[in-house]
């Protein structure tokens, strides 16, 4: 089961009009558009924290959270 509420170093599996996606054990994580560097591309490694969205989505971020698990 994937960690959530912690930093990961995931790959891009692919990129559209709404940010990155990310592969988590299998599982598709979105990085927004305007979380994600413009010089990553498919393939690229990303460190970034990972957290349930909305609609129990897995999301993730570069910026520092205000709480860890």
């Amino acid at each position: 089961m994937a960690q959530i509420g912690c930093w990961h170093t995931l790959a891009v599996i692919s990129r559209d009009d709404r940010g990155a996606t990310l592969l988590l054990e299998e599982q598709p994580v979105l990085l927004p558009k305007k979380e994600c560097p413009m010089a990553a591309r498919v393939g690229d490694e990303l460190t970034v924290f990972v957290y349930n969205g909305r609609q129990d989505q897995l999301m993730a971020t570069v910026k520092k959270p205000l709480a860890e698990a």
